[in-house]
This record gives C-alpha cells, sequence and structure tokens, in this order.
C-alpha cells in the first residue's frame, strides 16, 4: 500500500508562531502584574504560551528549516519572535540531535538589545522544566551548557554575555558544580565592566553567599551621579536590573549597610526606588518615614505600594487615608493612580479586596468620545491602571469593622500573620508584582522561571 505524507498546513503554523509570540509579551507582563496572581499566570497565559510553543517543536524538522531558522536569523524580527523560534528550537525533538544551542549562542554574542535579551532568556527557560520532573530535552540541553562550564579555557575566552548565561543557568545546579570554581567567577563576574554579566553574578552570589564580596555588592549600588559618565551609559533596564539584583542580594546576604542604600535609593528616585521602598517596609523602625513619603509627591506612587508589605493596623489606617483627602466635611478623590495602588496595597495587608460595593463603577465613554488626540504622545500603560478604583467611604467601614479582630502582635499580609511558614504558601496568592518581594521575605531567591504552583 501506498503511503503519503501529509501536508503541512503552513498557515496554522504561521498562527502558532504569531500567537505564541503575542503570549509571550503578555507573559511577561503578567508575571510583573498588579491583578494576577502566580496560580493565574500559570492557568492562563502560560498555559497557552505553552500549548503554541509545543505545536511549533511538535512540527519537527519541516518547520524548523522553513520557519524557525530563518526567524531566528532575522535580525530585523521582532524580539519576541526570535524567543520563539529560539525556544523551540533548543527544545527540537529532533531525532537527529540537531544541536541548535551554538547558532543561538552565536546569534546572542552579536544581538543587540532588546533582542540579545530575548535570546538569553529563551536559553534560561529552555532549561527551565515546564514540569516537577526534567525531560531527556532539558537534560540535554543543560548538560551541553555544562560542557562548557567545565572548560575554564571555554569560559576565560567567552564574552560576558555567553558568561552571564553560563553563571545563571549552572550556579543553580549545585550537583555539578565545584564550590570553588563557582566562587571564582562569581568573584571575577562581580568586578567587570559589563553590567548584563554583573547582574548574572549577584544572583549567583544569593546562592554560595560570600560576605568578603559584599563590598563588591556595594559597589554595584554607587550613587547614580558617578555613574552619569561611564562610557557607553547604561540603558535604563540595564541599570535598573543591576541595582534590583544588587539590593536583592543585599538583603539576604544582610548586608549592614543595606538599610542606608535604601534610603539613599529610594530618595534619588532612580530605577531600583521600588524595591528599596518595599525592603524598607520590611522594618518596623522605617515606616514612619515611608508614611511620609507615601504623603509627598514624587514617592507617592512607589511609597504606597511598598506599604503594602508593612502589614500593621497602622499601615491599613494609612492607605485608607490615602484613598481620599478630607477637605472640611467634603472628601476630595486622590488621583485614581494613586488611589487605586493604595487599595491594592490594603487588600495586600488585610486581605479584603476591593471588589463590588468597596469599588467604584467604572466611567463609560461612548463611541464619540476620543480619549486620545491624533498629536497626543503614546500613553503609558501602568500595570496599577487595571485595578478596581476604590470607594473610600466603603472601604473605610469595611475596615472598621475588621480593624478590632485584626492581628497585632506580628504584621500581616493578605491579613494572616507572617509566621515562619506562612510566607511561601502566601507566594502563590499575592499579585505577581510583589512575589519577588515576599520571596525575599520568605529568604528565598527570587525565580526567573516558568511560574510555578507550590
Amino acid at each position: 500500500m501506498t503511503t503519503h505524507a501529509r501536508p503541512v498546513l503552513w498557515d496554522i503554523y504561521e498562527e502558532h508562531l504569531d500567537e505564541a509570540a503575542f503570549l509571550w509579551e503578555r507573559w511577561r507582563a503578567a508575571m510583573d502584574s498588579a491583578i494576577y496572581n502566580t496560580l493565574e499566570v500559570i492557568d492562563g497565559p502560560q498555559s497557552r504560551l505553552w500549548a503554541h510553543l509545543d505545536a511549533l517543536v511538535l512540527g519537527g524538522a519541516p518547520v524548523a528549516t522553513r520557519m524557525l531558522l530563518p526567524t531566528l536569523t532575522d535580525e530585523d524580527a521582532e524580539p519576541s519572535r526570535r524567543f520563539v523560534a529560539a525556544w523551540c528550537l533548543l527544545r527540537a525533538e529532533d531525532p537527529e540531535e540537531t544541536n541548535h544551542l551554538d547558532l543561538v549562542l552565536s546569534l546572542l554574542e552579536g544581538a543587540a538589545e532588546p533582542a540579545a535579551r530575548a535570546l538569553a532568556r529563551a536559553i534560561e527557560l529552555a532549561c527551565a522544566p515546564q514540569s516537577p520532573r526534567l525531560t531527556r530535552w532539558e537534560t540535554r540541553l543543560k548538560e551541553r551548557l555544562a560542557a562548557r562550564w567545565a572548560l575554564a579555557d571555554a569560559w576565560d575566552v567567552s564574552s560576558p554575555r555567553l558568561r552571564a548565561i553560563l553563571l545563571d543557568v549552572n550556579a543553580r545546579d549545585s550537583a555539578a558544580n565545584d564550590p570553588s570554581v563557582l566562587k571564582s567567577r562569581v568573584a571575577d563576574a562581580l568586578v567587570d565592566a559589563d553590567p548584563t554579566l554583573r547582574s548574572a553574578a549577584l544572583r549567583s552570589l544569593r546562592l554560595v553567599p560570600d560576605r568578603l564580596l559584599l563590598p563588591q555588592v556595594e559597589s554595584c549600588l554607587s550613587p547614580l551621579d558617578d555613574q552619569a559618565d561611564q562610557d557607553p551609559p547604561l540603558a535604563e533596564g540595564t541599570r535598573r536590573s543591576l541595582r534590583w539584583e544588587a539590593l536583592a542580594t543585599a538583603f539576604l546576604m544582610k548586608a549592614p549597610w543595606l538599610w542606608d542604600v535604601s534610603r539613599r535609593e529610594a530618595t534619588a528616585n532612580g530605577s531600583a526606588a521600588r524595591l528599596a521602598l518595599a525592603l524598607l517596609a520590611t522594618r518596623p523602625s522605617e515606616h514612619e518615614w515611608l508614611i511620609a513619603q507615601a504623603r509627598g509627591a514624587s514617592l507617592a506612587p512607589h511609597a504606597l505600594w511598598a506599604l503594602g508589605f508593612a502589614g500593621t493596623p497602622a499601615v491599613a489606617d494609612v492607605l485608607v487615608e490615602s484613598m481620599a483627602i478630607e477637605t472640611g466635611a467634603k472628601a476630595v478623590d486622590v488621583g485614581a493612580a494613586l488611589a487605586r495602588i493604595a487599595g491594592e496595597s490594603f487588600t495586600t495587608v488585610v486581605g479584603i479586596p476591593i471588589l463590588g460595593a468597596l469599588a467604584r463603577p467604572g466611567k463609560t465613554q461612548g463611541p464619540g468620545d476620543a480619549d486620545v488626540a491624533d498629536d497626543d504622545p503614546v500613553p503609558e500603560v501602568r500595570s496599577e491602571d487595571n485595578l478596581a478604583e476604590p470607594h473610600p467611604d466603603n472601604v473605610r467601614k469595611a475596615w472598621h469593622a475588621r480593624r478590632s479582630s485584626f492581628p497585632k502582635q506580628m504584621p500581616c499580609l493578605l491579613g494572616a500573620p507572617l509566621s515562619d511558614g506562612a510566607l511561601p504558601s502566601i507566594l502563590n496568592s499575592v499579585s505577581t508584582w510583589r512575589r519577588d518581594v515576599v520571596a525575599l521575605m520568605a529568604y528565598q531567591p527570587p525565580s526567573r522561571d516558568w511560574a510555578r504552583g507550590g
């Protein structure tokens, strides 16, 4: 009997590629969102993204040759599409065991931002399991990267970008590492001029802490004015990542200078202000200062967000107050964005969601209402824009009814006292824009892998 190969439905695979690229951006946004928690990310954007990625992988060699390889090597392609192509090729179920890793790494070496960041994340996430157990595809890829890690010559001649990937992937595999080699490479990377490599070194240092390296950590947080003349100047995203990683590492290593540096970071209103304020919120002696910042101007959005980690009835009082300004007998609404952030922080402390009667009804715009004129700049979309605007009077009544029974012996998140075992379970319930800080409060390194419930 004659058999014929089934025709490849290319339009279906094009749709898988388009949808996967779109959902990669949605997943990234959902992992730093005011309205998603981890379990909602898993059930929503992540599961949809995985479905399209897996369909492209199962397309095999024809799809890889005709669609994925051209997309990966196209320097004009959107970074999200190159991420999809790289991830799928690295996870290819290829009977000939084609090694696409070398191609992806060579493209990473010469890629400009943000394509380089997309390719690096594709390698990281291709090594990250989609289930509790590693498959042979993930194991194979990790073994190839581990082989490069094991060769001292390969490490010495590798570019900073490649060394950053090797650190991020291999540092987490303690069984395959010689601790002395890892610590030596972390120490070297911390003083490298490349900020991407230093960020990876800071993440690795959290896994092999060495307090002798705290001065190098602090140097990553030099005042912003000291970095103004750096050549080439750091991009804002790169600067933010470096300072964020340094603050997180200093917190986990209990650096004695952390609180002074956090205040400096916050008042500089730079790219790490939000994390600096959140870390200060974990320290009761800083609450009065934080409340003053929330009532100010420049730091108010970040400070209101950070107060969600303070977890005391007094802070909840301030957050309720921040939803409206009293002028005589008349309540005047604060700016909508600040009110929304105050409402979400109140929910994080008390556990009462801003829903139903506690939220203001949305305003309906008719089809003739123009909210953006032709010459207006492109509006900035912020995560807090998706939050409900609280109804101050109704929230105040709800809090008044709850306050007398609210725990006062220790700080709370979502209305539950922060006992030693409570924080890990709270990780799944808080909104994802708070997840990394909650992980730090539990003295866990923040995860860069796929969202995972636990």
